[in-house]
């Protein structure tokens, strides 16, 4: 089996998996002559994870996200940054949804709404579902200090 065959084996698994914990990708043809396909979050659904995934023919992928952070990876750290990333924005969600509470409260110390309570818990629920999908040994994604730091290594 070639390798992207392999890739996008593992691609598709794994957006099985995802979709299994309520978080919507699609792999599409790709609209780049040098890329086999694109990874797209389904609208309904987003949380505006990637700007741009697509994966090469070698079966790379090559990615931009909304922090303006670009890269291309293998398979295994592509995984952990797209269920890393989906997590973190599931819970800069639930706590988008608590800072609005509170701005409708004018600050003051005001129950949320049953309703509005669930969404919140839901939302951190399914990011340590997404969480929980990483192996003990998967590396941790560099932060946005350690990205800074390594560009001012950079010759």
């Amino acid at each position: 089996m070639l390798k992207i065959e392999k890739t996008l084996r593992s691609v598709r698994d794994l957006l099985d998996r995802l979709g299994k914990e309520g978080v919507e990708f699609t792999l599409v043809e790709s609209s780049y002559s040098d890329r086999v396909a694109d990874i797209r979050e389904v609208p309904e659904h987003r949380l505006f994870v990637f700007l741009e995934c697509s994966i090469r023919p070698n079966g790379t992928f090559v990615w931009r996200d909304y922090d303006r952070h670009k890269g291309v990876c293998d398979f295994n750290e592509f995984r952990v940054r797209i269920i890393t990333l989906t997590a973190d924005k599931c819970l800069d969600k639930a706590e988008d949804k608590r800072r609005q509470w509170v701005g409708l409260c004018d600050g003051a110390d005001t129950a949320m709404p049953d309703s509005l309570a669930a969404v919140v818990s839901g939302l951190e629920d399914k990011a340590n579902r997404l969480k929980a999908l990483l192996e003990p040994d998967d590396p941790p994604l560099l932060d946005k200090g350690d990205i800074a730091i390594l560009t001012d290594l950079k010759p």
